[in-house]
């Protein structure tokens, strides 16, 4: 697996996008200083990790997670994810528990396989069309760059069809809300105010925020990729959380 590192301090896990890389936390990384030992890992299969060699679950890349702590030494982290990082991370927080001091979930949608099932022709044409032009992109970002444009479509080329795909399979087999009800640690939910959630997926948001232990937090002016619009914020709610007694 590959990683990019910064920092001193707590140890804070950082896990990206599908289709994305590690460089989605390269200002957000720049910010931690002596707060946090910062690492950000490529998922199997995307950026510059190995590709993958057969289908892997969410489960498996959690697995491949605390292999890659244990290697570098790290008995216990807080876990930052956003998007299908959210769901490594809430799977950290249950079935790594003893590696995990706080897990963070960003922007991970509250989805069923039977969303993922209607909506799969969508899916598998949005993961063969590997390259986006800027007009279609800038929606997403609250300032979509020629840098961010070129980034984004190098990472999912590096990825492939073929990665986004298994990893799309991945996530339709995986039970969001059963992992959600396994965590063993403090978790906090992270949403971005132009992020993804609106009508059902709000209504099954605000289902979760009814379990006062796991409270959700909206980011002013953000949207699903919290750690590129605004790292900043971002940092501001690692740090209230994270640092809190465990």
């Amino acid at each position: 697996m590959h990683a990019l590192e910064s920092g001193q301090g707590i140890p804070l896990i950082l896990l990206h996008t599908l289709g994305g890389s590690v460089y989605q936390f390269e200002r957000l990384l720049l910010l931690v200083g002596q707060r946090y030992r910062a690492i950000a890992f490529d998922m199997i299969g995307h950026g510059d990790s190995d590709p993958l060699g057969r289908h892997l679950s969410l489960e498996d890349h959690s697995d491949a997670i605390a292999d890659a702590m244990a290697a570098l030494g790290l008995p216990k982290a807080t876990v930052f994810g956003q998007s299908v990082g959210g769901y490594l991370s809430a799977l950290m927080g249950g079935r790594w528990a003893d590696l995990c001091a706080h897990v963070i979930i960003g922007e991970a949608p509250p989805r069923t396989a039977a969303d993922y099932a209607a909506n799969w022709l969508e899916i598998e044409q949005g993961c063969s069309d590997l390259t986006t032009t800027f007009e279609a992109l800038k929606a997403r970002f609250r300032n979509l760059t020629p840098e961010l444009l070129g980034r984004w479509n190098i990472d999912r080329r590096k990825a492939g069809t073929r990665a986004l795909m298994a990893t799309y399979w991945a996530i339709r087999e995986f039970d969001f809300f059963r992992a959600l009800q396994d965590i063993q640690v403090p978790a906090l939910l992270l949403l971005g105010e132009n992020g993804i959630a609106s009508g059902e997926l709000a209504r099954r948001y605000d289902q979760l925020a009814s379990n006062g232990n796991m409270p959700i937090h909206v980011l002013r002016d953000v949207g699903h990729f919290i750690s590129i619009d605004d790292p900043d914020q971002l940092l501001s709610h690692i740090d209230a959380f994270a640092q809190r007694p465990t």
